[in-house]
């Protein structure tokens, strides 16, 4: 596990040491992270999910994804409370609240579960995840929109803008691929 973590902090560190040593620009972070985002996290996912069938582990992501409902229902419900409680400005509540129930599961979660418990792991980390998109990409969305001054400049959010999105794709591509039994 320690070298597994080692490896992915080291590949951090030289990615790193690129950008301080001019080898890679720094405008390049952008496209990185969309090549990253949109292509090789899907890509890792939807492998991942290439597997037998497996009935036990069929329940584990059953577990998974009713847990992570209950989880994050939880700490959307305690976050507004909470944040009254410690006293957290009007203006930067929303966003507090949407940072205390949601954490950041794809960018670096994902890499470090794969790293620690390899496909089996991941898998159970992106069943866990949708939930997880759904409640960030609406109940989030809206906790972040509370900041804003006015109904005017409050946005809305289709289910269709929430859905529809690489990660997602790689998720429903790679269950149709585990159920379908397709190598």
């Amino acid at each position: 596990m320690f070298s597994n973590l080692v490896g992915l902090f080291l590949l951090i560190a030289v990615g790193f040491a690129a950008v301080r040593l001019n080898i890679v620009p720094a405008s390049a972070s952008k496209p990185m992270s969309s090549l990253l985002m949109k292509i090789t996290l899907p890509a890792t996912v939807f492998i991942s999910m290439i597997r037998p069938f497996d009935s036990s582990f069929l329940i584990l992501g059953g577990i998974a994804i009713l847990l992570s409902l209950v989880f994050f229902s939880l700490f959307a419900a305690l976050s507004l409370p909470l944040s009254r409680l410690m006293r957290v400005p009007d203006g930067r509540r929303g966003m507090w609240c949407c940072c205390a129930t949601f954490s950041n599961t794809g960018f670096m979660g994902f890499p470090v579960v794969y790293a620690l418990f390899g496909d089996d792991g991941l898998v159970l980390a992106v069943l866990f995840n949708i939930p997880f998109n759904f409640l960030l990409y609406s109940i989030g969305a809206w906790m972040a929109s509370m900041d804003t001054v006015g109904d005017k400049s409050r946005r809305s959010f289709s289910l269709r803008a929430i859905l529809v999105s690489p990660l997602n794709g790689a998720i429903l591509l790679g269950l149709i691929f585990y159920f379908a039994q397709l190598p």
